[in-house]
């Protein structure tokens, strides 16, 4: 008599980690793209570091230059050229996506090599970019990297 009860509680108890599982999963879930960025960079780094470059910000049906630069310090020497890309996350607007964002850098490249973070500005914007680097990029700094439109 007692075996059908805990068949069922654990029935139960199965089914109630599925259903616990599948909501924290849903919490987790991406939240959609709303536009893409690609940028080519150029960086110079000997504790200070500067990074500069252009690209294009995808959104809404249209193709809006940008442009953006890096200030970061730390335990780095850099000399290379980087290639982003990345997705956009909670923006309306493409003016929402200029601003600053914190950046913490680490990175070991000699001759190549890739990388990924996730960037927030002040007006909610997220931004997930994934890096190709060519040259020698030796760094673990913090800093602030800034866009514009470039109209």
């Amino acid at each position: 008599m007692l075996r059908p009860t805990i068949k069922i509680l654990a029935l139960t108890f199965a089914i109630s980690v599925a259903l616990i599982s599948g909501a924290v999963m849903a919490a987790k879930e991406e939240p959609p793209i709303v536009g893409y960025v690609d940028f080519d960079s150029t960086n110079l780094a000997a504790i200070i570091g500067f990074s500069w470059g252009s690209g294009e910000l995808r959104m809404g049906g249209e193709r809006i230059p940008i442009k953006g630069k890096l200030v970061n310090i730390g335990a780095q020497l850099t000399i290379s050229k980087e290639v982003l890309t990345g997705n956009v996350y909670h923006a309306k607007t493409p003016e929402e996506v200029a601003g600053t964002y914190a950046v913490a850098t680490a990175g070991v490249a000699v001759v190549g090599g890739a990388g990924a973070v996730v960037l927030k500005n002040k007006k909610g914007t997220v931004l997930k970019v994934w890096s190709t680097t060519k040259g020698i990029d030796l760094s673990a700094a913090i800093g602030g990297l800034t866009l514009q439109l470039d109209e």
